[in-house]
């Protein structure tokens, strides 16, 4: 089993990531992320096997320590 913890956008910012996506896909070819079922993210880590004991308790601390912020 595969477990990724990622960061999503908000809407907004995911409509203009897609639009970039859109653009380079346009002009390197292939399917769209959008098409492969990618929704724009930032992966913080990926675990292969096993989940390490207390995650859930970590990520949930952590999201109480973080609000929205931009990207610039």
């Amino acid at each position: 089993m595969i477990i990724a913890v990622e960061l999503t956008f908000d809407l907004e910012s995911t409509r203009r990531l897609t639009a970039v996506w859109a653009a380079l896909a346009g002009i390197y070819g292939g399917p769209r992320i959008t098409e492969l079922g990618a929704r724009p993210h930032v992966s913080l880590t990926v675990f292969h096997d096993t989940v390490p004991e207390g995650l859930c308790q970590e990520l949930g601390e952590l999201a109480q320590r973080f609000g929205p912020f931009g990207l610039h």
